[in-house]
């Protein structure tokens, strides 16, 4: 029996050379570099991809890679073993909120910080500034700071209109960044008790 080699390698030549093709008009398109450039990214693609779900999307991204870098540097650096455990608990829950909202921004077709941002950097570098001694309460008052203001933030779109899936994912954080607030402000308590 005769199998016709060439015509299985020319049936193989125009896969080959589409798949060539998507890879040459990849190479030139640009990964977002920032908040800035992933808002500008959420042109409108449907109903469901608002520019309003991609901004906060974007923020809430920033905002937990900030936590994640905090919270690693906290981990290293805090001298209360109180302080060390939120650290860890901080880092673990931003990761796991990180998650979900890049799964999300994939699912939405929505661009959104992939890395951490200069904003990002800057806070740690602050954080990281700070004197051995003054480490650990500095901590606590970027994290109170830090989640009153996302706070304010994700209940003030839960007053906008969103999509159905971004504002599920907004309630179910609310909680878990209100219980940090909380925790925080306990730790906090225990480095500057009341005279």
């Amino acid at each position: 029996m005769y199998i016709n080699h060439s015509a299985k390698k020319l049936s193989i030549l125009p896969v080959l050379l589409f798949a060539f093709g998507i890879g040459l008009m990849s190479c030139g398109q640009k990964q977002p570099e920032s908040l800035s450039a992933s808002m500008q990214l959420n042109i409108p693609k449907s109903d469901q991809t608002k520019e309003i779900d991609g901004r906060l999307l974007a923020q809430a991204a920033q905002f937990n890679m900030e936590g994640i870098l905090l919270g690693k540097l906290a981990t290293r650096r805090a001298n209360s073993e109180e302080i060390i455990a939120l650290a860890q608990m901080m880092e673990d829950s931003h990761r796991e909120a990180k998650s979900a909202i890049a799964s999300l921004a994939i699912y939405k077709g929505i661009a959104i910080p992939s890395e951490p941002t200069a904003a990002n950097h800057d806070a740690y570098d602050k954080l990281n500034l700070n004197e051995v001694a003054d480490f650990d309460l500095a901590y606590c008052n970027i994290i109170i700071d830090s989640d009153k203001d996302a706070i304010a933030k994700f209940e003030s779109a839960t007053q906008e209109h969103h999509d159905p899936d971004v504002e599920k994912i907004v309630l179910k954080l609310l909680p878990e960044m209100r219980a940090h607030l909380a925790k925080a402000k306990e730790c906090r308590m225990h480095l500057r008790p009341i005279s």
